[in-house]
C-alpha cells in the first residue's frame, strides 16, 4: 500500500483525478458517456470500486429521509434507469442517470467524517480536520481504511426496491 495522505504524497491539496471516480463507458467502443469523482483527494484510502447496478426506479429522494447527504433538487421525478451504488468504503451510497451522469442522491449508510458535505450538484467537500497534514499527529477517521463496507457483495431486489449488502 502506498501513502495515502497529501502530506505523505508531498502533493497538498492534489485531487487525485480518477481515484473514486465512477465512470461510464459505452461498451462496445470503450467511449467514455460521463464520469462522476466521489471523493476528491482521497487521503484514506477509500476507493470506491464496488458494485453500481443499473436498475428502473423511481426517482424521488426526499431530503428528510434518514442519512441523506444531499439530493439533486433539480433533478426530474419519477421513473427512470438509474445507476445506483452499493455504498463505497466510505459508507456512502450513490445514484446517477445512466445516461447522463447527472447526480441524483447520496446517502450515507455508517458513521463517517471524512465528506463534510456534498452539495446537489454531487461534489464532495472533504472535512479537512481529517486530512493529514502533520505525520506525527493522530487523526481519529471513520471508517478507517477497511471501510464502512469492504469486501462482501451486494444485492437488489426489485420487488422490495431494496438493496442489500452483508
Amino acid at each position: 500500500m502506498a501513502p495515502a495522505s497529501e502530506a505523505q504524497r508531498n502533493a497538498p491539496g492534489a485531487t487525485l483525478a480518477g481515484t473514486d471516480t465512477r465512470f461510464a463507458v459505452h461498451p462496445k467502443t470503450g467511449e467514455l458517456v460521463w464520469k462522476h469523482q466521489t471523493l476528491r483527494a482521497d487521503n484514506w484510502d477509500q476507493e470506491c470500486t464496488f458494485e453500481m447496478m443499473v436498475i428502473n426506479t423511481p426517482v424521488n429522494p426526499d431530503a428528510a429521509a434518514t442519512g441523506m447527504l444531499s439530493i439533486n433538487p433539480d433533478a426530474r421525478k419519477g421513473p427512470r434507469k438509474t445507476i445506483t451504488g452499493i455504498p463505497c468504503k466510505t459508507g456512502i451510497a450513490w445514484s446517477f442517470d445512466a445516461a447522463n451522469g447527472e447526480f441524483l442522491w447520496a446517502k450515507q449508510t455508517v458513521e463517517q467524517n471524512l465528506v463534510a458535505k456534498i452539495d446537489p450538484k454531487g461534489q464532495v467537500t472533504v472535512n479537512e480536520d481529517m486530512v493529514m497534514k502533520d505525520v506525527t499527529k493522530t487523526y481519529a477517521i471513520c471508517p478507517t481504511y477497511a471501510g464502512g463496507r469492504d469486501w462482501p457483495m451486494g444485492a437488489y431486489s426489485p420487488k422490495s426496491n431494496v438493496f442489500f449488502v452483508r
